[in-house]
């Protein structure tokens, strides 16, 4: 035998093996990939992300794993590390539906409702016989005012599926935003039907009877989805506010305080503490969690006027006056700015 000929045997021995070896790093993506789903489902999340950063170690390429990461570190709260990994998804396989509405459920999220509309289209566009999709695009156009169109996005969703419980519970959430209580409360039941545990649908149907000034039967589902989900922080907030209409003040401020607990995050949980504090008398209180909701949501204007409120009491006119000028800026609404300006009017006089 030649020695070129030898040659090119040892070549195409060396690619074979090459083939091989890169073939089977592929296939040990795969199973990282795999494992990390199995953990996440079991709700190991830090475990999860550790197998799928493996897997992309090995596969730089792999979508799904960087989508899979996304979705993992959405649920840790890691909102901006799961927006790198989706946009990371999407630009590596832009023909897969799946990172695109996870892409549009973090949009959705953060309240962008454009963009979030226009992940949707996409997704859709590419799998049009996915309920799910439809239905997260009705609840951006429902979130966005947009009741027509949000409307039109539910029954698709349930043409092609007629047991989608997203389409359901998207649809309740769109019927209590336009007061349509009884069909609001019909979908919610929808869902705890198909899913007796599922507790957004419990705190929504809370939510439709604290809009129909019931207390009472509000409370009774609030308790129910706390018994699924003892971390519930929406379910606390809003036992929390049934508490305080039934003037069991008590028990409404430790209730937000579970649910800031729970979602340190949420703006309206510090105010609403922050005004069974005032009705209680507690201003210092009241007052330290009016600025932990304006420190959380800087456009929150009903804690402006809130704590000008709060301000006023303590005579602290200058700070009150501050407080109902920036309410004035926020607001959009002639009627309230009214308020406000005969607030500054009154602390005003009381100045001199």
């Amino acid at each position: 035998m030649s020695a070129k000929r030898k040659l090119i045997i040892i070549g195409a021995a060396v690619l074979v093996i090459l083939a091989a070896g890169f073939a089977v790093t592929r296939l040990l993506a795969v199973s990282y990939n795999n494992r990390g789903l199995d953990l996440a489902e079991k709700n190991k999340t830090a475990d999860a992300i550790k197998l799928f950063d493996k897997s992309i170690r090995l596969n730089p390429r792999f979508s799904a794993a960087f989508a899979n990461r996304g979705m993992a570190r959405s649920k840790q709260g890691d909102f901006s590390g799961a927006m790198r990994d989706l946009d990371k998804a999407v630009s590596l396989d832009p023909e897969d539906p799946n990172p695109l509405n996870e892409r549009g459920l973090l949009h959705y999220r953060e309240r962008n409702f454009k963009l979030a509309i226009r992940d949707f289209n996409k997704a859709i566009k590419l799998n049009p016989d996915v309920a799910i999709l439809y239905a997260n695009r009705g609840a951006a156009f429902a979130d966005k005012g947009d009741f027509s169109r949000a409307s039109k996005d539910f029954s698709a969703a349930l043409k092609n599926d007629r047991n989608c419980p997203e389409a359901f519970y998207f649809r309740g959430l769109s019927e209590l935003k336009t007061r349509n209580y009884e069909s609001a409360a019909m979908d919610f039941k929808k869902v705890i039907e198909l899913n007796p545990k599922n507790t957004d649908a419990l705190v929504g149907l809370g939510n439709t009877f604290l809009a129909k000034n019931d207390p009472y039967n509000a409370i009774i589902y609030f308790c129910e989805a706390i018994q699924i989900d003892a971390k519930k922080a929406a379910a606390y907030a809003g036992r929390g506010i049934a508490y305080s209409r039934k003037k069991i003040y008590g028990a409404a401020i430790d209730d937000f305080t579970q649910s800031i607990a729970y979602n340190p995050s949420d703006a309206v949980a510090y105010m609403n503490r922050g005004v069974t504090y005032s009705i209680t008398g507690k201003n210092d209180s009241a007052l330290a969690d009016f600025s932990s909701a304006i420190r959380l949501n800087p456009n929150f204007q009903w804690a402006f006027f809130a704590r000008g409120n709060a301000y006023a009491r303590m005579k602290n006119n200058s700070r009150a006056i501050e407080d109902f000028n920036m309410f004035i800026q926020l607001s959009q609404n002639p009627a309230d700015r009214l308020k406000a300006e005969q607030r500054i009017r009154e602390l005003s006089k009381s100045s001199f």
